[in-house]
């Protein structure tokens, strides 16, 4: 576990080929995943964008009965 109760996460990157969104290109775009942002970037032009993540962490599990309603 990592801070806060939270699960550690590990960076994670892949690629997939798209349009980019900057040259218009058909390129390998590499997708980094961080903890707290994704990073776009193109393998053709070298342009990225960067999305900030935010959101809540809900640590519990409700057991079948609360899923059933």
């Amino acid at each position: 576990m990592g801070a806060k109760g939270r699960p550690s996460v590990v960076k994670r990157d892949f690629d997939k080929a798209t349009e980019c969104f900057n040259c218009g290109k058909e390129a390998i775009q590499r997708i980094d995943l961080r903890p707290d942002e994704i990073i776009v970037t193109c393998m053709n032009c070298g342009a990225a964008r960067h999305y900030r993540l935010s959101g809540v962490y809900i640590g519990e599990t409700f057991g079948e009965d609360a899923a059933r309603g």
